[in-house]
């Protein structure tokens, strides 16, 4: 299970990094990032892939959960692919 810490260090990343940084001609930098897939007349998203895993597969879990529940503006986009990054608890 993933501690607390580590559920509010993704939580403050995705937000703090994620807050219009994606769009839909956008490419990537260099690193990971999700791409998802987007149901075009709802803007619901259908699947998140990561392009790499944290090594943690409870904590990739996590993290696709999160993107599986976005929404988007109906007729805009089909697939995004949104940079991310890990804050790794220091012991």
């Amino acid at each position: 299970m993933i501690s607390s810490l580590r559920k509010l260090l993704l939580a403050a990343v995705l937000v703090g990094l994620l807050q219009g940084n994606a769009s839909a001609g956008d490419k990537p930098p260099p690193g990971t990032y999700v791409e998802v897939e987007i149901e075009y007349d709802t803007g619901k998203v259908i699947d998140a892939h990561l392009s790499k895993s944290s090594g943690d597969p409870l904590l990739d879990e996590a993290t696709l959960e999160k993107f599986r529940k976005w929404r988007f503006k109906p007729k805009k986009v089909r697939r995004v692919k949104i940079p991310i990054m890990w804050a790794n608890e220091k012991k």
